[in-house]
């Protein structure tokens, strides 16, 4: 299968996640929290779609959307994701070039959900133009932690093990399809403001077996302020981070957006 990628010059800068101090205020927001016992059982849905818009010296535009639905009970969790992003920009030249292309589709198993100690599996299947990666999946399991799971407060960390294959998407790279093992780690944090207002914060740690300063991290902060019960308005920074990437051709190891949208839950 032909596989190309955007090659406009520019010189690599990589960059570390910029989003780890908004996790460190997510954390600290939560040390005083209330606590009130509850669990939410059942179906759920949520869809989300967001924009955002750069016009005058730098053109782009960027529209993105993710849904998600599980089902949770006392004995087992389902959940699965689908997430999709595209944007363009502009070229000193005036042409328009797609500088964004990305999706991710997710599903996981949780026993025991609401035990203090669960165990997990999850899979993954992503294509990212931006971090040229033409296909990569991966499969792990691991155990879970549940710190405070309460009607306004959600802290969870999970550890674990996952196998990968990563197919590069650019045709410059002598980069081969890479088969390894990455140790995971993850923190999910959910904290109710009042009754409208919403932080949520989640970052996954990924680095390499043999090599632990080969690693990835994906970061994603969001606010939601809830119109109604079924609609709110949603600020999301999104911010994934490859050491691996430059090397496989993009032009830089780190990736991020902010963008504002509509969240729909049912």
């Amino acid at each position: 299968m032909h596989r190309s990628r955007d090659n406009s010059a520019a010189v690599p800068v990589p960059r570390r996640p910029t989003s780890a101090l908004l996790g460190a205020l997510v954390c600290l927001v939560l040390a005083v929290a209330p606590a009130a016992h509850a669990q939410t059982l059942g179906w759920h849905k949520e869809i989300a779609a967001g924009a955002n818009l750069f016009f005058g010296n730098t053109q782009q535009r960027l529209a993105t959307l993710r849904t998600t639905i599980g089902h949770a009970d006392s004995t087992f969790e389902l959940t699965s994701e689908v997430r999709f992003a595209y944007g363009e920009a502009s070229a000193d030249t005036g042409r328009r070039f797609v500088n964004t292309r990305n999706w991710l589709v997710t599903g996981s198993y949780t026993d025991q959900p609401f035990a203090k100690f669960s165990t997990f599996m999850t899979g993954a299947v992503e294509s990212s133009l931006q971090q040229a990666i033409f296909r990569r999946s991966s499969l792990g399991a691991g155990e879970m932690v549940s710190v405070v799971r309460d009607t306004n407060t959600d802290v969870r960390f999970s550890a674990g093990f996952l196998g990968e294959h990563t197919v590069p998407s650019t045709e410059r790279t002598v980069t081969p399809d890479e088969n390894f093992a990455r140790w995971t780690g993850r923190v999910k944090v959910s904290q109710k403001m009042d009754n409208r207002l919403t932080l949520t914060h989640e970052t996954f740690y990924q680095p390499r077996v043999q090599d632990l300063s080969t690693f990835t991290v994906a970061s994603t902060s969001a606010l939601v302020y809830q119109v109604s019960k079924a609609v709110g308005v949603q600020m999301s920074l999104i911010d994934n981070y490859d050491s691996g990437a430059v090397e496989r051709g993009a032009r830089s190891n780190n990736d991020g957006q902010m963008v504002f949208g509509v969240l729909g839950k049912f």
